[in-house]
């Protein structure tokens, strides 16, 4: 896909694509606290936010 298209399907298409990956990231995310929260490293979390 051409990033520099700034057409109006593109976008929506991008940013549900971007909705669904997040949701999914949810899940595992939570999933991922619950089953190894002694394992995580603790600046997994800040790591996501500041690069997100």
């Amino acid at each position: 896909m051409n990033v520099l298209c700034s057409s109006a399907n593109n976008y929506s298409f991008v940013t549900k694509k971007f909705k669904n990956f997040h949701d999914d990231y949810q899940l595992i995310q939570k999933h991922h606290k619950e089953s190894f929260k002694d394992c995580k490293p603790k600046s997994f979390d800040h790591d996501i936010i500041s690069n997100g």
